[in-house]
């Protein structure tokens, strides 16, 4: 029965027609529904239909590669190993719910991220990510030990979960940038209590991130979005125009009429 679900989900993403000057947005929107099926299904622990989705992503991800000439090598390297992380985890009986959750996740903002040209879903992480870091920044300010441990397990697993997408979204040198504070703090996270820098490496590393969940909100009118906006209100103005005018033309006519019967 999974089977035929799975297959319902497939064909009816992709018979929607599409014409063939957005074949690649068409063909990736439909992946891109496809990533968020199999998250749905994992949520609901529903590993083999998802499984069987991502399979179905693969397939058609290989045919897109060859037939369109899309992808730069940096985006099919991230989207291939984020795909090969959300199978391992499927597949795995070691990991948790949680743990498959998370690579799926992952996989979806990655396939997203690709497609979204603003405010693509990993920045709806961005409350989440900051109020870990927050909760972070106040454990290193106290020097509480076994705090910063949690807070900072925390905080990496969030990241990571984001990091490939912003890999995608933001220039090299600034990804590699938050990504070498972040690298650093976990790397010298027993003794990162111990340095006197310590709330100065925190304040950075803090602007860092707020500057890049700010940095992909700075665009985020679509500019095809603002001209149907901008049409939508022309044409509700030219209609209530035209109500407003016949509104007055019907009011004259009766006041004739009214005028014609007193006489």
């Amino acid at each position: 029965m999974s089977r035929w679900i799975v297959i319902f989900i497939a064909v009816l993403v992709f018979m929607t027609p599409s014409n063939g000057l957005a074949d690649h947005t068409d063909n990736w929107e439909k992946l891109d529904i496809i990533t968020d099926q199999a998250l749905q299904l994992v949520k609901h622990q529903k590993y083999d239909d998802a499984q069987k989705l991502l399979s179905y992503f693969s397939d058609q991800f290989s045919k897109v590669i060859i037939h369109e000439n899309s992808f730069t090598m940096d985006e099919i390297r991230v989207i291939t190993a984020s795909y090969e992380e959300a199978e391992l985890a499927l597949t795995s009986e070691s990991l948790s719910h949680e743990e498959c959750i998370k690579a799926v996740t992952k996989f979806r903002l990655v396939v997203d991220a690709v497609k979204s040209e603003h405010q693509p879903l990993w920045t709806e992480m961005e409350t989440s990510v900051m109020a870990t870091f927050h909760t972070l920044k106040e454990a290193v300010n106290s020097g509480d030990s076994q705090v910063f441990q949690h807070e900072l397990n925390s905080f990496l697993g969030k990241y990571d979960i984001i990091y490939p997408s912003v890999r995608l979204d933001l220039d090299t040198q600034q990804s590699e940038k938050i990504n070498a504070y972040v690298t650093y703090m976990d790397e010298s996270r027993d003794e990162l209590l111990l340095h006197d820098s310590r709330m100065e490496h925190m304040q950075v590393m803090e602007e860092e991130l707020i500057r890049m969940f700010k940095q992909m909100k700075e665009d985020d009118a679509d500019p095809s979005l603002i001209w149907v906006m901008i049409s939508t209100g022309s044409i509700i103005i030219v209609t209530l125009s035209y109500v407003a005018w016949r509104k007055y033309k019907g009011d004259k006519e009766k006041q004739a009429s009214r005028k014609r019967l007193n006489d």
